[in-house]
């Protein structure tokens, strides 16, 4: 099983104005993790803290039963209304990214389904 690194996230907060597709994606995490909407910067801060695996862990393995419709609703228009959003063509950006969109994809079927 791969999993991210601290490195794969210090190659993405590195970009100053990143791809669309991988700021689409890097938004989609954030809201999934719950928060807003936010602007680059604030995608950078959050991918940067330290704990910041943990989260996607925590959401993982503790709030997956209770993620709010709303939120789900936010990242449908991500995961849905993007063609690009896809493992297969994240995996062009980087391996990092091919990884989160796995995750965040996973993380929404895993909630279609148990509702």
């Amino acid at each position: 099983m791969v999993k991210i690194t601290k490195q794969d996230l210090t190659e993405l907060k590195g970009h100053t104005n990143p791809p669309v597709d991988v700021r689409m994606l890097c938004e989609a995490v954030i809201i999934l993790l719950g928060r807003p909407k936010p602007e680059w910067a604030a995608v950078k801060k959050e991918f940067g803290s330290a704990n910041f695996i943990d989260k996607l862990v925590n959401l993982v393995k503790n709030e997956k039963d209770r993620l709010p419709a709303s939120r789900m609703k936010k990242l449908a228009e991500y995961t849905k209304k993007k063609p690009t959003f896809t493992p297969d063509f994240m995996a062009k950006k980087s391996a990092a990214c091919k990884l989160l969109c796995e995750w965040v994809i996973c993380s929404e079927n895993y909630h279609r389904v148990a509702e």
